[in-house]
């Protein structure tokens, strides 16, 4: 994770954790704060999972991500049990479903956007879903967040 907005720290800031962390995968199964919030973490975990897999073959010579696998195995279990799996997809299909402590469920479809000039780096960009209230929820919580930073002079 190279950069996020304000709007995907209400998730979950980024900013929080070491650089060698900001990583989707290994956010979904080493932190347990993102866990409690998903609604349907196990799907959404598996579907990533099967994402990476797909795009694994493109790293077997990579240090850093064979590394990273190690790591996830030792971490998590449902990794090293879902890794051996050998589950394998190209995109995903339902959106990701939170339920976020003072705002309550909100639904947002990623979109994954590669760059044809870096074929390593994604763009992910997680859209609130038309049918809900979501974007409604989310502009609520910034606009208090903001109320609040400005009167009480935090960042």
């Amino acid at each position: 994770m190279l950069a996020w907005n304000r709007a995907e720290t209400l998730l979950d800031d980024w900013g929080n954790y070491p650089a060698e962390e900001r990583n989707v995968v290994w956010h979904h199964f080493a932190h347990p704060r993102l866990r409690s919030l998903m609604l349907n973490w196990e799907q959404e975990a598996r579907t990533l999972l099967a994402i990476f897999r797909m795009q694994s073959g493109q790293h077997l010579d990579d240090a850093w991500f064979t590394s990273m696998i190690e790591q996830l195995q030792e971490v998590s279990p449902e990794f090293h049990a879902w890794w051996l799996l050998h589950e394998v997809r190209q995109q995903r299909e339902l959106p990701i479903a939170f339920s976020h402590p003072q705002i309550g469920s909100l639904h947002l479809q990623p979109i994954t956007v590669q760059f044809s000039y870096d074929q390593g780096l994604y763009m992910r960009v997680l859209l609130p879903v038309a049918e809900t209230d979501t974007a409604a929820k989310l502009l609520k919580l910034m606009c208090e967040q903001s109320e609040y930073e400005d009167s009480s002079g935090a960042k």
